[in-house]
């Protein structure tokens, strides 16, 4: 499975998941678009390097690491952590987790 296709796929499931269209968790700014693509960076870490993923969205590596270092903050929120959850088992139910 090739990045464009990795992120292809988590960026849908994190869109469905949330309810925040794909267009917004791209280039969105509002408070839920940018929860929304936290969640997105934080599982596509774990398979990519940040300069990848920043590739991927358009934005730095430096900027990556920032997303990613701020996400325990943003778990706190409901929304984002019960949300990163059910993207998570979501994506181990369609075996990602072999990539």
């Amino acid at each position: 499975m090739s990045k464009e296709e990795l992120f292809n796929i988590v960026i849908d499931i994190v869109a469905d998941t949330t309810g925040v269209s794909r267009e917004c968790i791209l280039t969105s700014k509002c408070e839920e678009s940018t929860d929304a693509r936290s969640i997105a960076v934080k599982v596509l870490s774990r398979y990519l390097t940040d300069v990848q993923i920043g590739g991927l969205f358009g934005i730095t590596s430096r900027g990556v690491n920032y997303i990613r270092g701020t996400f325990l903050l943003r778990s706190k929120k409901w929304f984002v952590r019960s949300n990163y959850e059910a993207v998570l088992k979501r994506i181990g139910s369609n075996a990602l987790t072999a990539v």
